[in-house]
């Protein structure tokens, strides 16, 4: 299957009432355009779908979202190992309303969830199901990695009010919002 990005779209009759269908394809994207119609150009019937293209998250969003999450598992957990920001993250998906889904397991399941899911986070401690088997109740993330930039920008801010409620002062979130929109702030990406 090919995909690419068209600016814009256009349409006109032809003979016996069929119609053509031509694209504006930029030109970071016209190599991919060009390959699709050389692939599809022998085939008698072809499936087009077309959608709205969303910008999806920008890097720079992503560095200020980890950014923040640093800063507020060092108030919330007192470092900002991997595992104290995970768990900062899937909190501020949790406030996000972001789809998720509740597993129950065997407490030693938590890993390969781990794998599977973008952020788990324990929703209990340790449960004897009815057979007598020590279950855990998971509740598994994707993760903002598929996010456009408008959910992206709500997660953000969501992270700033929780660093806000924490006492992060605001001149430290407005610095790192300033460092956000001139792309200048490093920090780990994930």
């Amino acid at each position: 299957m090919s995909r690419f990005v068209a600016k814009g779209i256009y349409d006109w009759r032809y003979e016996q009432g069929n119609t053509v269908v031509s694209m504006v394809v930029s030109p970071e994207h016209s190599q991919a355009a060009i390959l699709a119609v050389q692939e599809m150009r022998s085939k008698e019937l072809i499936e087009v779908i077309i959608k709205e293209n969303k910008e999806s998250r920008t890097l720079k969003q992503n560095r200020l979202l980890w950014s923040l999450i640093s800063h507020i598992s060092d108030v919330v957990n007192g470092s900002h190992i991997q595992e104290d920001r995970d768990y900062i993250y899937g909190l501020l998906l949790k406030n996000a309303n972001v789809s998720y889904v509740d597993v129950e397991a065997i407490p030693e399941a938590q890993k390969s969830l781990e794998e599977q899911f973008r952020a788990v986070i324990r929703l209990s401690k340790p449960f004897s199901n009815d057979k007598g088997k020590m279950m855990q109740g998971f509740r598994c993330f994707i993760g903002s990695s598929q996010f456009n930039t408008k959910e992206m920008k709500e997660l953000i801010e969501i992270a700033m009010d929780y660093a806000a409620s924490l006492g992060i002062q605001v001149s430290e979130i407005k610095s790192l919002e300033q460092e956000y929109m001139r792309g200048n702030y490093e920090t780990e990406e994930n």
